[in-house]
């Protein structure tokens, strides 16, 4: 029990730690958007470069997170983006924790999202890009990401 309450404080501390580091339009702009995909399931946030998209997505993720720890359950991110290098970098600046073991490479194709994963961790950040997920090439690539699409 001491253990499962120090693990909630370290990720309250985190999740505070995002908040904190927001402006007050961004963080109106997490409670907007929060309060939105509790009743869709989508939300498109567009603003000019540099405004802080990416890190009101980091305070989205970092409400949804507290919601599922209270509530006992995991929370999976998948960060769809248009290339595995911006892929990638954006996945440092969502990462809550600053902790590489929560940003999840392996599962970085479509096809994972049909396994079962064995992990017990409370937190994951993956990527799906189209070179690593949507085209189909006459590559090696995995067969049953191919089968899946093609049923898709």
């Amino acid at each position: 029990m001491l253990k499962s309450y120090c693990q909630m404080n370290k990720y309250n501390e985190h999740i505070a730690a995002v908040f904190e580091e927001l402006k007050d339009f961004q963080t109106a702009t997490v409670e907007l958007a929060y309060n939105q995909l509790q009743k869709k399931n989508r939300y498109l946030i567009a603003d000019e470069v540099g405004m802080g998209k990416t890190k009101i997505a980091k305070g989205i993720i970092a409400k949804s997170l507290q919601k599922n720890l209270s509530e006992g359950k995991p929370y999976r991110v998948f960060y769809i983006c248009s290339n595995q290098a911006l892929a990638n970098q954006n996945l440092k600046d969502l990462n809550i924790f600053k902790d590489e073991q929560y940003v999840d490479v392996k599962f970085n194709r479509l096809i994972f999202f049909a396994l079962k994963r064995n992990d017990s961790q409370q937190f994951s950040l993956s990527s799906l890009t189209p070179s690593t997920s949507f085209k189909i090439t006459t590559g090696p690539g995995h067969q049953q990401e191919r089968m899946l699409i093609y049923t898709v």
